[in-house]
């Protein structure tokens, strides 16, 4: 299924910012040396990200995603909003997702983490068994 994206909560880019399309894999092996903020494969870590799960429960029932917002700072990747729905795609199978950065990281982001790729795609069975474990949640036995 092809994600759909939007830069912010009202659909428009902030400014002074721009997008730049990435390869999911490249930002990730970067952001892992950010111990203080990194979000472990699968959550899996000393302290799991609780809204990391909040978002894939949001996700079953919403298919517009606010990009993840980055900076680059001293050749590191810093996140500004999204680490946790980045973490959560990555972990599902995306392999490619825009991000919104300053235009002074947009260089950097695009020569280290960039594709040509402009398509967003999520295999359908997550989102199948994601949809299945929502309304599990949602329609719950009366007792």
């Amino acid at each position: 299924m092809q994600l759909r994206w939007i830069p912010s909560r009202d659909n428009e880019l902030y400014p002074g910012d721009t997008i730049v399309w990435v390869n999911v894999e490249k930002l990730s092996a970067a952001w892992s040396q950010e111990k203080d903020s990194y979000i472990m494969p699968n959550n899996l870590g000393d302290e799991p990200s609780p809204k990391y799960e909040k978002f894939g429960v949001w996700f079953a029932s919403n298919y517009e995603i606010i990009m993840p917002c980055v900076y680059t700072q001293d050749e590191r990747i810093h996140f500004v909003n999204g680490r946790n729905r980045f973490a959560w795609l990555r972990d599902r199978g995306v392999k490619f997702l825009p991000v919104t950065t300053e235009l002074s990281s947009s260089q950097e982001v695009n020569d280290r983490f960039g594709t040509d790729v402009r398509i967003s795609e999520i295999p359908t069975s997550v989102v199948i068994i994601n949809w299945l474990i929502h309304l599990s949640r949602v329609f719950q036995p009366i007792k």
